[in-house]
């Protein structure tokens, strides 16, 4: 089945940055084409996610062991299939991540509606929606908080750019025009419904695709789509502008964002937005994630946010569904209380669909912190200790499964899949570190929490050996017990490492079957450390 992913606006690019997290650790499988949709060519959050997916790609092209097998005194037994980095994201780079919009600079609102040529009786009525402001803006940085601005630029916009080669757009509508001829696709779409973007593009994008004429999408293939949102209400907070500039246009404001989501939903509950799925999701405690007040641009850079990392898990969940029918019409929401009590962020709180909740939460559990795990390895010791010295070449791991194969890790091109490693896994726990900010801050001080976060600080090389295998809080419900080998977790996982030996590498690349080989090891690691059965 084919899965497709659309953030609009800066809200979806940040969910789009916790989906290719997921991607990473294996729970958000199979091929994925995505897709960010924002006016703003700059927009800070949109460059982040498009370097994370440079990053992503160049792990993923290193083709890690499959149908590896390991030897036995009896007999060889099959390995596990790989996980980290599986998920084909737009075909390995091929297609754009971002649509563009191709737009002159300097463009206002007023141009898109041709106010200036239109009867004067007409600008009249166009007077009684639009005020001086909104005619004036600037759509250089977005629609900053104005909807009604929104669902009009965007909808031309984006029926403009629908058959321009490398706009992103037709490239994403050919994908999914291909793959419905092969049986069912899933679209999910995420933004905010408080802001200018996310807003006007919820509603907008299915009618866009759902209104293509039949030689573009013939009808037998329309029926086969399915749809997902993540609705994101409420869940951050940023400064007021008090600069007074208002030459971009009239603004944002976040205080402001309830009573625009209030009448956002009010609008939902009589016209559906057109979705089979919704996900409605906020925040009680919205944190501030950005420092100063910037309407667009490249310093529209938010920091990250739990409820971006909830978003993420919805289009996991969306994408795991059994049979979707057309006619469904189903809302999602959860929360953290129970009997009363807020248990705050925490793995036993996190949102899944009802069945098999127990089995589902332990494997977003088993498979986030076996890849932090993984991520802190390779970040904080291997990558200078063990790759940039070449203390490698003289180990058990690489004269078993390395030499004598005419795989090497020395190279340009192998260290390059190396350093896009250590810079993913950097961005992975720098992101981790501020969920587990914004998500401390809604979990009581006596209930446990997801990670250890003091673990998760940067500290010298010694100090991150004898942290890695404390990375889930001590004695909590995530670890029944103190984790095993806490003080000698690196030791462990090592001898481990060192341990692993295929009969056949079953992969041309280096970096690749190094990836597989560790992610092997600290998995198997953090079984026994975390007593996972």
């Amino acid at each position: 089945m084919a899965h497709y992913f659309i953030g609009v606006g800066g809200t979806g690019a940040r969910c789009l940055e916790a989906v290719v997290y997921l991607a990473a650790a294996g729970l958000v499988s199979g091929n994925l084409h995505v897709l960010l949709i924002d006016p703003d060519a700059n927009n800070g959050n949109s460059s982040v996610a498009e370097g994370l997916m440079d990053y992503y790609y160049l792990v993923h092209r290193e083709r890690q062991p499959r149908n590896a097998q390991f030897p036995s005194r009896i007999r060889t037994h099959h390995a596990p299939p790989p996980v980290l980095f599986q998920s084909r994201i737009n075909d390995d780079g091929q297609f754009p991540a971002r649509w563009n919009v191709q737009q002159r600079n300097n463009r206002r609102f007023s141009e898109i509606v041709e106010y200036a040529s239109r009867p004067q009786k007409l600008r009249s009525f166009i007077d009684l929606f639009y005020q001086a402001s909104d005619l004036s803006m600037d759509l250089e940085v977005g629609y900053q908080g104005r909807t009604n601005v929104g669902a009009v630029a965007l909808k031309q916009d984006l029926e403009e750019t629908r058959d321009i080669a490398q706009t992103g757009l037709r490239e994403f509508l050919s994908a999914l025009t291909n793959d419905l001829q092969n049986g069912e696709a899933r679209v999910f779409v995420t933004g905010s419904v408080f802001g200018g973007t996310g807003a006007a593009g919820i509603p907008t994008i299915p009618a866009l695709i759902k209104g293509l004429n039949d030689a573009d999408l013939p009808q037998n293939s329309r029926d086969k789509l399915r749809w997902g949102c993540a609705l994101m209400g409420p869940y951050f907070i940023f400064p007021r502008d008090t600069s007074g500039n208002r030459n971009l246009g009239p603004g944002t404001d976040s205080t402001k964002h309830p009573v625009a989501t209030q009448a956002a939903l009010l609008h939902y509950a009589h016209t559906h937005p057109g979705y089979q799925h919704v996900y409605f999701i906020g925040s009680p405690y919205r944190n501030q994630t950005n420092e100063q007040n910037h309407p667009g641009g490249d310093r529209q850079r938010n920091l990250p946010h739990y409820a971006e990392l909830v978003a993420a898990l919805a289009a996991w969940d969306f994408y795991s569904l059994p049979d979707i029918h057309p006619g469904e019409r189903n809302l999602h929401y959860a929360d953290s209380f129970d009997n009363g009590n807020d248990l705050g962020v925490s793995w036993e709180t996190m949102p899944v669909f009802i069945a098999n909740h127990q089995s589902r939460r332990a494997e977003i559990k088993q498979r986030l912190v076996s890849f932090t795990t993984f991520a802190y390895l390779y970040r904080n010791i291997l990558h200078n200790e063990f790759i940039s010295n070449k203390s490698y070449l003289d180990s058990t791991m690489y004269k078993d499964n390395f030499s004598g194969r005419n795989l090497r890790l020395e190279g340009h091109a192998q260290e390059q899949a190396l350093v896009g490693l250590s810079n993913f896994c950097g961005s992975y726990l720098e992101w981790l570190r501020d969920v587990g900010r914004t998500g401390g801050a809604a979990t009581p001080d006596s209930l446990p929490v997801l990670f250890n976060w003091e673990a998760l600080e940067p500290h010298d090389i010694r100090g991150c050996e004898q942290r890695v295998g404390n990375l889930i809080q001590l004695g909590t419900r995530q670890a029944k017990r103190p984790p095993r080998y806490g003080s000698n977790g690196y030791q462990k996982i090592m001898e481990k490492l060192n341990r692993t030996k295929l009969v056949a590498p079953e992969t041309q690349s280096a970096v690749g079957l190094f990836v597989y080989l560790l992610h092997h090891a600290v998995s198997e690691f953090c079984k026994e450390n975390y007593d996972w059965r």
